[in-house]
């Protein structure tokens, strides 16, 4: 099984990998003594000491008889395997926060191994995704070099003969965030989906509200469709006379993208012409026409949450006050929002890149067969400010006839 390495001794591989990056230390220089090396990095001994054999088992440094540890050099010269890459395909755009977050996991992880990465993305949100893929998995099936595949892949693609191409030559992959084939030597790491949808939706229910709809842009992406059937579980468990609702953006008609005004702290990171804006025109239209209207919303993703909020701020539906908000991603920590209000589900991104790693060491290790391995990772809930307890329903009619909505 392979060792990783925790959040303090990676903090000194990484610093004693500067100093012999920048020159600092070079090939045949003893490291500074142990207790130095703890004093300068404000790390203990027994870090310090882990960090060491980290390095030497990455090939960084080698122990020699009655003398410190020697630096080989800012690249592993002996036991570095022939296969070496690490191919990576993110479905996203690198510049995406979830997935910036995911490969960081990622790179951390492998820092100290003697494999690199090699991140492709699609070339545009527009491109051919499917083909795009395709194309990097024939690649990584050609390379001599290619020791493992991390597939963050699309929702829509099809390239399944191409996957069992890879597991049949006995390529390790893993799968992450997304439904996966049925492949021998897989592994999957993603959000417990179900189940977080589900806490936030008792979380609105315990809120006093009864009268709430999931929204999506499209279930089918595996993932929406988890979190549809978590807040369907808590539903059905918790409001038995309330019929679960789901509202399909796609499945809508297409509103005109300036018909609908937005007002309110989200309208700030409104774009009415992306993806997400052009569909929250239509959820928030198909909101504000359910009579009787919804006192609380489970949406699948914040990006799609933000924009609901600010059209149905602009149509006078104060927030949360008249209607409770619940999203999904947390992506207000990487500073991708216009406001940190959002009550939602916390993904840990960067956690897939570091299980993704884990797993594909421990194949890349592995002295046995190792039967297909599914991580989920907990998406815990964080309550703003877009939730509330649900107001009675007269006093709900007297505040839409003040505000004339």
């Amino acid at each position: 099984m392979s060792t990783h390495n925790t959040p303090a001794v990676q903090k000194v591989v990484d610093s004693v990998r500067r100093l012999i990056q920048t020159g600092a230390l070079t090939a045949g220089d003893p490291l500074p003594a142990e207790l130095a090396l703890a004093e300068e990095l404000g790390a203990s001994r027994n870090t310090v000491r882990r960090a060491i054999e980290a390095l030497v088992r990455a090939g960084y440094v080698e122990r020699l008889p009655y003398s410190r540890p020697v630096v080989v050099g800012d690249r592993p010269i002996e036991g570095t395997p022939s296969r070496n890459e690490i191919h990576v395909w993110v479905g996203q755009t690198i510049g995406d926060f979830g997935t910036s977050a995911f490969l960081r996991g990622l790179s951390a992880a492998l820092s100290c191994t003697p494999y690199r990465m090699s991140v492709r993305e699609p070339s545009s949100r527009s491109a051919d995704g499917t083909r795009e893929e395709r194309r990097f998995l024939l690649e990584a099936l050609r390379s001599p070099a290619t020791a493992a595949i991390v597939m963050s892949r699309d929702a829509y693609s099809d390239n399944g003969d191409v996957l069992e191409q890879l597991s049949n030559a006995g390529m390790p992959i893993v799968f992450v965030d997304g439904a996966p084939p049925r492949l021998p030597r897989s592994d999957y790491v993603t959000t417990a989906n179900l189940l977080a949808a589900q806490r936030a939706v008792e979380h609105l229910i315990e809120l006093g509200h009864h009268r709430i709809v999931c929204l999506t842009d499209d279930l089918v992406p595996a993932a929406n469709q988890e979190r549809f059937n978590g807040y369907r579980r808590a539903m059905t468990q918790r409001v038995a006379e309330v019929a679960p609702t789901v509202v399909v953006a796609k499945d809508l008609p297409a509103e005109s993208p300036g018909a609908r005004p937005a007002a309110g702290p989200f309208a700030e990171g409104l774009n009415r012409i992306d993806y997400f804006g052009i569909l929250a025109t239509r959820l928030a239209g198909a909101v504000l026409a359910k009579d009787p209207r919804p006192t609380a919303l489970f949406v699948t993703c914040d990006a799609l949450a933000f924009d609901v909020c600010a059209f149905l701020e602009g149509a006078g539906l104060d927030i949360p006050e008249r209607i409770s908000v619940v999203g999904f991603d947390g992506l207000a920590r990487f500073g991708s929002a216009p406001c940190d209000d959002l009550t939602t589900c916390l993904q840990d991104f960067e956690g897939f890149g570091t299980h993704a790693a884990s797993l594909l060491l421990d194949r890349l290790e592995a002295t046995q067969p190792i039967e297909s391995r599914r991580v989920l990772l907990d998406a815990p809930l964080s309550v703003r400010s877009t939730t509330t307890y649900c107001l009675p329903q007269f006093v709900a009619d007297e505040m839409l006839k003040a505000n004339g909505a």
